[in-house]
């Protein structure tokens, strides 16, 4: 009926703007906060901050919530023992995930409700039984996405681990490789180098240059003995890590 009468007679009072907010709120209509917003900032009317925060109530979802615990403080202010505003507050909190809050709001209107209004007493423990499974959701949910997270990073480093060790064995073959190498290749021009020396070596008796060629392969031997000894047991404990 506000909307038949125009926009000069729901415009001529913030109660009248108001209840035609109110009427758009609780038919689900989709509301205009930019008015809305424009209307709470030139009224301070009890009597009118309860009918916006009424039909702000009727709303579903978050998006409207913040407003609803401003218009909620106004009230407040004014009367901070209206447990109708506290517990419109605590469905405002219980829609932003505020559950601690919700909860002390809600707490605070069921004490302040009288004891004659078996109906609200109803209605306001919903509102408390609502707030407590949506924690309790929010927290399961909270903890299972810890829990796969921890799973996911837990396999992450196993494999990590797996492949920094596998590579390291890599590393310490491909080592060994090089050092057995160098081994032979330093024996190969050790011996060389002694049977040329020996050879070289006039009027040396044929046994003593046998004997430094004997010598000389020995030392070589040793010398190659030791370097695998140095260079294994240093694999064998990367491998074992």
């Amino acid at each position: 009926m506000l909307s038949v009468a125009g926009r000069s007679v729901t415009e001529s009072s913030p109660y009248f703007s108001a209840m035609l907010h109110f009427s758009a709120m609780g038919s689900a209509q989709a509301i205009d906060r930019q008015r809305i917003e424009q209307l709470l900032s030139t009224t301070d009317s009890e009597k009118v901050l309860g009918l916006v925060l009424h039909g702000l109530w009727f709303t579903t979802g978050s998006d409207e919530a913040d407003l609803m615990l401003a218009v909620a403080a106004r009230l407040i202010a004014k009367n901070p023992y209206d447990p109708v505003t506290l517990m419109r507050q605590a469905a405002a909190y219980r829609r932003l995930g505020r559950y601690d809050d919700a909860v002390t709001s809600i707490n605070r209107a069921i004490a302040l409700l009288p004891p004659n209004v078996s109906e609200m007493h109803a209605d306001f423990k919903l509102e408390r039984v609502t707030i407590a499974i949506q924690q309790d959701a929010s927290e399961r949910l909270s903890r299972a996405i810890v829990e796969r997270v921890d799973a996911a990073s837990r396999t992450l480093e196993s494999r990590i681990e797996d492949m920094v060790a596998t590579t390291r064995g890599e590393l310490s073959d491909s080592l060994f490789k090089v050092v057995e190498i160098l081994g032979i290749f330093t024996a190969i021009i050790a011996v060389v180098a002694t049977a040329v020396g020996s050879a070289s070596a006039a009027g040396t008796p044929w046994q003593a240059r046998l004997l430094i060629v004997v010598a000389g392969g020995v030392m070589v031997l040793c010398f190659f003995a030791i370097l695998r000894w140095m260079v294994r047991p240093r694999v064998s404990r990367l491998r074992g890590e």
